[in-house]
């Protein structure tokens, strides 16, 4: 082949006439009235109608006009010929009449004349300044000129520019008020955007692609709640065809997953996606999942770039719609005439949080469809290769600072038959030290199907919160809990902590059953470790970060539910509480540990032969089925480690046994 686009970074601003092979079908914008289907069915007829009326009045410019319409509407080589000699015929015969230079440079864009078309439309406007279809025709063909590559801006200033001269003419045009929304969006003229967008649902509320448009500049102007609400607006018009473009997320799954997923039911793929959406979910503690609406904003765009109707290309299906669909627009684009021997080159260079890459793309067919190169393999192959090893990526818009929390949960048993969920949540005071704004504390439940169980809200401000000490750090701590239904198969929680005006957010999540502590058997809370209080005593507050210098207390707090009571109408429970160092297990990488691995990774612990077992056994005699205990444990001779507190019940009327445990470390002395 010739050149190789090596230079293709260093955006070449020249410009190229292509040769189309495209079909040979007639499009809406061919023509200045709608054709209605019956008129496209008897084409034929209605020419050999208007032939016979030409023969009885052959100086009437309309009906040459007319039939050139009709030789267009066929479709054929032949018939565009005659399309053009019948419209010269109405030229030659009112030379005044703009119409005719219209409907000539829609003939002559029809067979890719475009620069004779352009002219034909000059000339309208000159003949007549206010002839919306001429405006309207060469804002057109400039966008799609910018289109083509989207890498001359001057083509997409100059069809705002047409365009707006229509808009003089005709301000509800439902198309023109679209494209002038879409154009303006590429200006980064958002708001002037909208406010086309918002007079096209004013006219034509039922315009999918009007609703379309306006979530899409909803998301550039960082509306989610709106952005979502014209969403969902659109897909409750759309076919379930339609939908299903936004629903695909084929492309953005790994090569071996893609394939599945393409081969699974329908029942499967909605599955997939919750799972997905739930797990891409820059904020999953809210009711609005971000990435959620980048992707269909991006399917958006994909569809009114890319989609080629002469050519029957669907752009989220295209080559470069998929890349759009994955990692969004281009941060760069170059293009390359090709060396005048081959077809022009695009180069999409992305430039994602932790990589930068360049996908190829070649007009090696001279249609303007630029797809992966099929002839050159070497670029071909890389940019595959790229999209298929590169995951899809995604930015939240509003840059945030990591801030890092810590959480831990205990369950007890609630009212009506339901079980109460405390949380504690530490945030080192460094990171708050401003405490301006409030602080929103979102906690959320999915069900292992990844459907959204309940969302709560929690606002609070650092200055009211319990300041403790951990690992001579200081931090500050927020309780709070709610009450839910059991829920055996588990639940996915998530927390997410924000602070809008300090731009922090950190992110907490958890799969855990939620356990039903009602019935009639013996059943035993969590145990809560829980924060010591000023004086050496304990608070009933459950500690966000177990974890203890040498010498210190465990306090801790349980309760015991469904004892059963004797002839005397006593309780007798038993209670045997044990600390041993764990064995390592693949368990241990999982839930609670797995946090602690990770919040404490670096500690040392002592080893299993090293370290000392605790072990001590206690009854008691209550007048009531439930027992609310305390306990002070010394662990001053604890060495440091990882522990296990286990915390075993027998109700010694009934038999029955229940038991629970707990992790939590010792370290040295801190300050």
């Amino acid at each position: 082949m010739g050149r190789r686009p090596e230079h293709l970074l260093a955006v070449v601003l020249l410009t190229v006439c292509l040769i189309s092979c495209a079909k040979k079908q007639a499009l809406e914008d061919d023509f200045i009235q709608p054709i209605t289907s019956e008129e496209r069915e008897n084409v034929w007829e209605a020419i050999a109608e208007l032939k016979e009326k030409i023969r009885e009045d052959y100086k009437n410019a309309d009906l040459h006009r007319e039939l050139a319409v009709k030789y267009r509407l066929a479709g054929t080589p032949e018939s565009r010929l005659r399309s053009m000699t019948e419209i010269e015929k109405a030229i030659e015969l009112n030379p005044r009449d703009p119409r005719n230079y219209i409907e000539k440079g829609l003939t002559l864009r029809a067979r890719q004349f475009y620069g004779d078309a352009a002219a034909c439309f000059e000339h309208a406007t000159k003949l007549s300044p206010k002839s919306f279809e001429a405006w309207y025709q060469l804002g057109s063909m400039e966008q799609t000129e910018y289109l083509k590559m989207m890498c001359f801006p001057e083509h997409l200033r100059k069809a705002i520019r047409h365009y707006q001269k229509a808009y003089r003419l005709d301000r509800k045009h439902e198309e023109l008020l679209i494209r002038l929304g879409f154009l303006h969006l590429f200006r980064k003229m958002f708001r002037t955007g909208k406010k086309y967008a918002d007079k096209a649902l004013i006219y034509y509320p039922e315009n999918v692609r009007a609703h379309l448009l306006l979530g899409t500049i909803h998301i550039y102007l960082k509306e989610f709640d709106k952005a979502r609400e014209a969403y969902q607006t659109a897909f409750g018009i759309m076919s379930t065809d339609e939908i299903g473009a936004y629903e695909d997320i084929a492309i953005l799954l790994s090569p071996d997953d893609r394939e599945l997923y393409q081969s699974s039911t329908d029942e499967v793929k909605l599955k997939w996606n919750k799972r997905f959406w739930a797990e891409n979910d820059p904020t999953p503690a809210t009711e609005i999942n971000e990435r959620l609406l980048e992707h269909y904003k991006r399917v958006f765009l994909a569809q009114e770039l890319l989609t080629n109707n002469r050519l029957g290309l669907r752009g989220d299906r295209t080559d470069r719609g998929k890349a759009i669909i994955s990692y969004g627009l281009p941060h760069k684009k170059a293009y390359d005439l090709g060396g005048g021997q081959v077809g022009p080159w695009l180069v999409w260079h992305y430039d994602l949080p932790n990589f930068s890459f360049n996908l190829f793309f070649h007009d090696e067919f001279l249609n303007g469809d630029f797809h992966i190169p099929i002839t050159d393999r070497s670029y071909g192959e890389r940019t595959v290769s790229l999209m298929n090893n590169i995951p899809q990526s995604y930015e939240y818009p509003v840059k945030y600072f990591p801030l890092p929390i810590k959480v831990e949960t205990a369950q007890l048993r609630g009212s009506e038959e339901r079980t109460r969920l405390e949380f504690s949540l530490a945030i080192p005071d460094t990171s708050i030290k401003q405490t301006r704004g409030d602080w929103q504390l979102h906690l959320t439940f999915f069900d292992p199907d990844w459907t959204r169980l309940s969302h709560d809200f929690f606002p609070f401000e650092s200055d009211t919160l319990k300041t403790i000490s951990r690992l001579g750090e200081r931090f500050l701590v927020s309780n709070f809990w709610f009450e839910v239904l059991p829920r055996p198969l588990g639940s996915t929680c998530i927390i997410e902590v924000r602070n809008e005006d300090l731009k922090r957010k950190g992110t907490w999540r958890q799969f855990f059953e939620i356990s039903d502590l009602h019935g009639r058997s013996l059943k035993l809370s969590s145990i809560k470790l829980t924060l010591a209080d000023a004086n050496g005593g304990c608070t009933d507050i459950l500690d966000p970060m177990p974890v203890y210098p040498n010498g210190s207390t465990l306090c801790l707090a349980y309760q015991i539910y469904n004892l059963r009571r004797n002839e005397n109408n006593q309780a007798r429970y038993r209670l045997t509480y044990t600390i041993k160092n764990p064995q390592e297990s693949p368990e241990d990488k999982k839930g609670i540990r797995r946090t602690f691995a990770y919040i404490w990774r670096g500690i040392k612990g002592g080893t299993e032969e090293e370290s000392p077992y605790i072990t001590s056994t206690l009854e008691q005699s209550i007048n009531e089925s439930v027992a609310d205990d305390r306990l002070q444990i010394d662990i001053s001779k604890l060495e440091q480690g990882r522990y296990e507190l286990v915390l075993t019940v027998e109700d010694q009327v009934s038999g029955q046994v229940a038991s629970e445990n707990r992790i939590f470390l010792i370290t040295g002395q801190w300050e």
